[in-house]
């Protein structure tokens, strides 16, 4: 009877011979069936095994604060856009199960249907129902840059500056690039060619 219900209480994305376990504030991960190692050895172990989960790339360029609050003097920043792959942990996105910390590693196939390295991250612990995001690193292709055009100090405690920003795109298909802007204390944007939306100290 122990058994059946250690069974039934094992979550369908873990690997065989594998179950999980709350235990207060920390998750235990049971391998049922016995592993032989010889001397010097080093196995790896299936924990998870999932065949399909759902994901997202999301594409995102981050300014500088101190930008707002002082002249550049005409510099150009110029930066590659960070490529993250999100998922949420979830049944109806293909997990639902807590995940452990550790590094993910991201494959893709190229035009000959080898695998590649596309990059790998840390993921910290992650529970159920939580949003998971793997950043692969910059995208070569898609480009952001910052100028500020224009900067008054109307007062000791109030800048005014203009910025423009560009960002483009060597791909062949669309993308859609987050710009975030990092604004601290009371701020307004006054003038926009498009709509931002205010989060905390930041614009995007």
């Amino acid at each position: 009877m122990m058994q059946a219900t250690a069974m039934e209480a094992r979550s369908q994305v873990m690997a065989d011979d594998v179950r999980e376990e709350g235990l207060a504030a920390f998750h235990l991960y049971f391998i049922d069936s016995p592993v032989t190692l010889i001397n010097q050895q080093i196995k790896q172990l299936s924990l998870l095994s999932v065949s399909r989960v759902a994901v997202h790339t999301d594409l995102v360029s981050r300014g500088d604060n101190f930008a707002l609050r002082r002249s550049m003097n005409g510099q150009l920043r110029t930066a590659q856009a960070a490529r993250s792959l999100v998922f949420y942990n979830t049944e109806e996105q293909g997990l639902g199960t807590p995940l452990p910390s550790g590094t993910v590693r991201v494959y893709g196939q190229d035009s000959s249907g080898a695998l590649q390295l596309l990059g790998e991250d840390g993921l910290p612990h992650t529970p159920v129902g939580q949003e998971a995001r793997v950043t692969l690193g910059r995208d070569f292709d898609v480009k952001v840059e910052r100028e500020q055009t224009e900067f008054l100090r109307a007062s000791d405690s109030i800048t005014i500056s203009a910025h423009k920003i560009t960002v483009s795109n060597a791909k062949n298909e669309p993308v859609t690039v987050r710009v975030v802007e990092a604004m601290q204390g009371d701020w307004e944007v006054i003038e926009e060619s498009a709509p931002h939306t205010k989060i905390q100290a930041r614009a995007e």
